[in-house]
C-alpha cells in the first residue's frame, strides 16, 4: 500500500460511518464491507486494513492554500 493513498471516513444518511481508501488519481481501492455505529468503531477497522493516519471531523468546508473554500468531489 502506499503511503500517498487517500483515506476517506464518512456518515451516510443511515448515520452509520463508511471508509475508503483511494489512490491519488481518484481510484478507489477499498472500502470497508461493514457500517460502523461510531467513527471510533470505524477508524479501528480502517486501521485493520492499514491506514495509520489521525483523523478530524468538523463542519468547517476544506480550504485550500489561499484560503478559498474547496467542496468535495463527491
Amino acid at each position: 500500500m502506499a503511503t500517498t493513498d487517500v483515506w476517506g471516513f464518512k456518515r451516510g444518511d443511515d448515520h452509520r460511518w463508511r471508509w475508503t481508501r483511494e489512490s491519488l488519481t481518484h481510484q478507489v481501492l477499498e472500502t470497508c464491507s461493514a457500517h460502523f455505529g461510531t467513527l471510533d468503531e470505524c477508524v479501528a477497522d480502517a486501521r485493520r486494513f492499514g491506514y495509520t493516519g489521525p483523523f478530524s471531523i468538523s463542519d468547517e468546508p476544506l480550504r485550500d492554500a489561499t484560503g478559498r473554500s474547496r467542496r468535495s468531489r463527491r
